[in-house]
């Protein structure tokens, strides 16, 4: 069974401007779980519950995650193989000082052209990607 899911990457600074300053700021969250995930930091995403589009999910998922409403996600890339869908999102000039950590996972605000050794690997090609101003949008398929 293929299961969906959406993970976004909210950059504190206007689009226009963001690719180029080496202070853009990024929304990641500390994994706990799944297990293969606990301890890095990742976007901020999950499931697409049954009826909503991606786009939806990822405004319900942002909105859960960090009690912030944010309407304005563009597509950046569909990743999928025989198990999983995954929609990439970015959304610019977001409010990253208003993020609440609303469970168990902690939200915080990071660096985006300083990544640590302790994000998901992919984060370390995703986070440029969804920067790069000549990026429309892309498809990923894994086998």
């Amino acid at each position: 069974m293929l299961t969906k899911y959406v993970l976004g990457f909210a950059f504190d600074l206007p689009e226009e401007i963001a690719y180029g300053d080496m202070n853009t700021q990024v929304g990641l969250i500390r994994k706990v779980r799944p297990e293969w995930q606990s301890g890095y930091l990742n976007g901020i995403g999950g499931h697409i519950e049954e009826g909503e589009t991606a786009h939806q999910a990822m405004v319900r998922e942002f909105k859960e995650e960090t009690g912030l409403f944010v309407p304005n996600w563009s597509g950046v890339t569909v990743m999928s193989n025989d198990y999983f869908n995954l929609a990439v999102f970015k959304a610019f000039n977001v409010p990253l000082n208003d993020m609440e950590s609303l469970t168990d996972e902690a939200i915080g605000i990071y660096r985006a052209h300083d990544l640590q050794s302790d994000v998901i690997f992919n984060l370390r090609w995703l986070i440029p990607l969804s920067l790069d101003p000549q990026m429309y949008s892309s498809s990923v398929v894994c086998k």
